[in-house]
């Protein structure tokens, strides 16, 4: 069993996140799930600046944050993954966009690699990529998480 918490700083996602919590129940992934205004400190702050604020949590097990500002590292980022933390940034993208990054990102947080299939895992903006999972990433989050 893997626990994740996500912190909406959007107060947008709560009914997208339950649907991608039932999708991942089987593979035993608890999503836990909160809203709170985005603290200043997160505006114009550099990806690592951010991982070093979510590191400081001693209880931290898994956190994915939904944050409204764009992110930046050499060019725009959607979404970044640093070992069981993810950063997302719904900036200019659509709500269907945001969470085939969500699903992204997760599955950053279980160990898989880019995809090169037709999977939410292939690598490119979130308007050209499915918003499922292949049947193969499916497999190896199964085998990952059940462990």
């Amino acid at each position: 069993m893997i626990d994740l918490h996500i912190t909406d700083f959007t107060d947008r996602f709560f009914f997208q996140l339950i649907t991608i919590g039932q999708e991942l129940e089987d593979l035993g992934l608890d999503l836990w799930y909160s809203t709170r205004p985005e603290p200043t400190s997160l505006r114009k702050r550099s990806i690592d600046a951010v991982f070093r604020q979510m590191a400081r949590n001693p209880m931290n097990k898994g956190e994915l944050w939904i944050l409204p500002n764009p992110l930046e590292d050499n060019g725009p980022v959607f979404g970044y993954t640093q070992g069981l933390n993810a950063l997302v940034s719904t900036y200019e993208l659509s709500e269907e966009e945001v969470v085939k990054v969500i699903k992204h990102e997760i599955g950053h947080i279980l160990g898989l690699p880019h995809c090169p299939r037709e999977c939410v895992m292939r690598n490119g903006h979130p308007s050209t990529v499915p918003a499922t999972f292949c049947r193969i990433c499916k497999n190896l989050m199964k085998g990952r998480v059940n462990v």
